[in-house]
């Protein structure tokens, strides 16, 4: 039974991030979406995309010494999103989470309340991963589960602006018959913060689309 469930987690694992790097390709940078403010109960969408929408980098301003700056995080990007891609197959729900590096650092540094942690390194994400439990809830059949983080890395997107990936999982006790999903991630942190999220029922590939703004705290359910 272990070695069959293993093999699933790794299989649905493995599909997460391939339909995440399937997604970059199509509609990087996929972030830089401003989705309008209205209130979006789960809504199914078999065919939903992401517009691929350009933020352009802006140069730090000229110094007359000559030591190394960094922009300030205003200037690389003026929207506050992140991306979940989430593939649930039998008891197993896995997903792709997509954040900008600066907005998530902040948010996970004061959580952690730790102002010099640094987000790229494995304080980083046993921080992380304690800031995910409190703010995405996944619910399967009633049971809340209990995140697993698998992978993290950092990446650049079209316009250069540094991302922060990670794969999560999460294992239910059986196949997964009604998900409930509450993604409030940078809520306390931005008031215009906007998370998308993305369900793929497996098998079958049906998919639904979510999306939650800051102040919206209410779970939404999927039915498989």
């Amino acid at each position: 039974m272990m070695r069959r469930f293993g093999a699933m987690s790794g299989k649905v694992t493995a599909r997460a991030q391939a339909w995440a790097r399937g997604w970059l390709r199509a509609a990087t940078p996929a972030l830089a979406v401003v989705v309008p403010a209205v209130s979006v109960s789960a809504v199914s969408d078999p065919a939903v995309s992401v517009p691929a929408v350009s933020v352009p980098a802006v140069s730090a301003p000229a110094v007359s010494d000559s030591r190394p700056t960094r922009p300030a995080a205003s200037a690389l990007h003026d929207v506050h999103v992140s991306h979940m891609r989430v593939v649930v197959e039998g008891p197993t729900v896995a997903a792709q989470v997509r954040l900008f590096h600066d907005d998530l650092q902040d948010a996970v540094r004061n959580h952690a309340r730790a102002p010099q942690l640094v987000l790229s390194s494995a304080a980083g994400d046993s921080a992380f991963a304690r800031y995910l439990a409190r703010s995405v809830d996944v619910t399967a059949d009633g049971a809340r589960l209990a995140p697993r983080l698998l992978q993290a890395r950092d990446e650049r997107d079209a316009g250069g602006i540094l991302m922060r990936v990670y794969t999560v999982e999460w294992a239910a006790a059986r196949p997964v018959r009604r998900l409930a999903l509450r993604d409030a991630l940078l809520f306390e942190h931005f008031r215009d913060q906007q998370n998308l999220a993305v369900v793929l029922r497996m098998p079958g590939e049906r998919r639904t689309s979510l999306f939650f703004a800051a102040g919206d705290e209410k779970a939404q359910v999927v039915p498989l």
